[in-house]
Protein backbone atom coordinates (compact mmCIF):
# COMPACT_ATOMS: atom_id res chain seq x y z
CA UNK A 1 0.00 0.00 0.00
CA UNK A 2 1.49 3.42 -1.08
CA UNK A 3 1.50 6.13 1.48
CA UNK A 4 0.83 9.83 1.17
CA UNK A 5 3.34 12.39 2.28
CA UNK A 6 2.20 14.87 4.31
CA UNK A 7 3.41 17.41 1.53
CA UNK A 8 1.18 15.96 -1.02
CA UNK A 9 -1.62 15.48 1.43
CA UNK A 10 -1.26 19.44 1.89
CA UNK A 11 -0.69 20.29 -2.00
CA UNK A 12 -4.18 18.61 -2.43
CA UNK A 13 -5.82 20.50 0.63
CA UNK A 14 -4.64 23.80 -1.24
CA UNK A 15 -6.04 22.87 -4.87
CA UNK A 16 -9.08 22.27 -3.38
CA UNK A 17 -9.17 25.45 -1.39
CA UNK A 18 -8.10 27.70 -4.51
CA UNK A 19 -10.92 25.78 -6.50
CA UNK A 20 -13.74 26.81 -3.73
CA UNK A 21 -12.30 30.32 -3.44
CA UNK A 22 -12.48 30.81 -6.91
CA UNK A 23 -15.83 29.72 -7.43
CA UNK A 24 -17.39 31.70 -4.72
CA UNK A 25 -15.27 34.79 -6.51
CA UNK A 26 -16.82 34.30 -9.88
CA UNK A 27 -20.07 33.98 -7.77
CA UNK A 28 -19.81 37.16 -6.49
CA UNK A 29 -19.12 38.75 -9.28
CA UNK A 30 -21.87 37.47 -11.64
CA UNK A 31 -24.13 38.25 -8.75
CA UNK A 32 -23.21 41.97 -8.80
CA UNK A 33 -22.85 42.64 -12.74
CA UNK A 34 -26.52 41.49 -12.84
CA UNK A 35 -27.66 42.89 -9.86
CA UNK A 36 -30.18 45.90 -11.68
CA UNK A 37 -29.93 49.40 -10.36
CA UNK A 38 -32.67 51.46 -10.06
CA UNK A 39 -32.22 55.58 -9.98
CA UNK A 40 -34.92 58.08 -8.76
CA UNK A 41 -36.91 59.75 -11.73
CA UNK A 42 -35.44 63.25 -12.39
CA UNK A 43 -37.36 66.06 -10.52
CA UNK A 44 -38.55 67.46 -14.05
CA UNK A 45 -40.91 64.99 -14.89
CA UNK A 46 -42.49 63.77 -11.60
CA UNK A 47 -46.16 64.88 -11.41
CA UNK A 48 -46.75 68.81 -9.51
CA UNK A 49 -48.09 66.61 -6.33
CA UNK A 50 -44.61 65.00 -5.98
CA UNK A 51 -42.17 68.01 -6.38
CA UNK A 52 -40.35 68.87 -3.29
CA UNK A 53 -38.02 71.45 -4.49
CA UNK A 54 -40.41 75.20 -5.37
CA UNK A 55 -40.18 76.57 -8.87
CA UNK A 56 -37.25 78.16 -9.58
Amino acid sequence: MRRISFYGYCHNKSIIIFVIVLALTIFTINKGYAYKHTIDEHPDKMDKKQKTHPPE
